[in-house]
C-alpha cells in the first residue's frame, strides 16, 4: 500500500487480516492521503493453473489477441493489443447491445415489449413457426438473448417456447436488427457509424 502523510511519502504491506478500520484512522490525520494498491500473489491462488490454462486454450483455438483477468486481477495476456482481427460474432454483444441500448434510450423500445408489437411480420413467412403459436410471446430481450426459442437452422425453427431455453441462433441478432431497424427509420450501419463509432474516433474499417 502507498500513501502520504502530511506529504512524505511512505509505504506499508498489509496482510488479509488488515484492519481497515486503522486505515481509515490513518487518512483522517491532517494532511493524510491514502492511495490503496493490491498486489495479486499468482503462486498463492488456488485456482491458477485452471486459469492459465483457459489462456492456453484461447491461444490455442483463437488466436489474435487477449487477456484473462481473474477478481480484478491480470492472469495472463498475449498477443498485440493494436492488431486488427475479424471478431465475427462478439459484435452481437458490442454493436448489437449498443444498438439496442441506444433504442431502449429513445424510448423506441422496451426490453420486455412484445416484438411483434414494433415488428408484425416477425417470422410470419415460415408456416410451421406460425403453427407454433408462439410468436405473439416472443419479448425484445428474448431476442437479444436468445431465449425465443429459434435455433441455429436456415432458415431458423422455432422449437421452444419463448423465455424456456437459451438456444444460440445467428437469426434470432437478425430478427433484432431489422426490429430496430424499423424502429429507427435508419440502416443500422450508418447508424452506429453516426451514434457510436465517430464519436470514439473509430472509423468502420476499424
Amino acid at each position: 500500500m502507498w500513501f502520504h502523510v502530511k506529504g512524505a511519502p511512505a509505504v506499508a504491506t498489509i496482510g488479509r487480516d488488515a484492519l481497515w478500520t486503522e486505515l481509515g484512522e490513518l487518512a483522517a490525520v491532517a494532511g493524510a492521503q491514502i492511495h490503496v494498491h493490491l498486489d495479486h500473489d499468482p503462486a498463492n491462488d488456488p485456482d491458477a493453473a485452471a486459469h492459465h490454462g483457459h489462456a492456453e486454450y484461447a491461444m490455442k483455438h483463437g488466436g489474435g489477441s487477449g487477456c484473462v483477468i481473474r477478481h480484478g486481477y491480470l492472469v495472463k495476456e498475449w498477443g498485440s493489443v493494436t492488431a486488427r482481427a475479424d471478431i465475427k460474432s462478439p459484435t452481437k454483444g458490442t454493436m448489437g447491445a449498443a444498438a439496442l441500448g441506444l433504442a431502449v434510450d429513445a424510448k423506441l423500445v422496451k426490453l420486455a415489449d412484445i416484438a411483434q408489437t414494433h415488428y408484425p411480420a416477425l417470422e410470419t413467412e415460415k408456416l410451421e413457426n406460425v403453427k407454433r403459436g408462439w410468436l405473439g410471446e416472443i419479448t425484445v430481450r428474448q431476442l437479444a438473448t436468445m431465449t425465443a426459442g429459434f435455433d441455429d437452422r436456415r432458415p431458423p425453427q422455432l422449437v421452444c417456447r419463448p423465455g424456456t431455453s437459451g438456444l444460440y441462433s445467428n437469426d434470432t441478432s437478425n430478427m433484432l436488427a431489422e426490429l430496430l431497424t424499423i424502429q429507427f427509420n435508419e440502416d443500422l450501419s450508418m447508424l452506429m457509424k453516426r451514434r457510436v463509432l465517430d464519436p470514439i474516433g473509430l472509423a468502420s474499417s476499424d
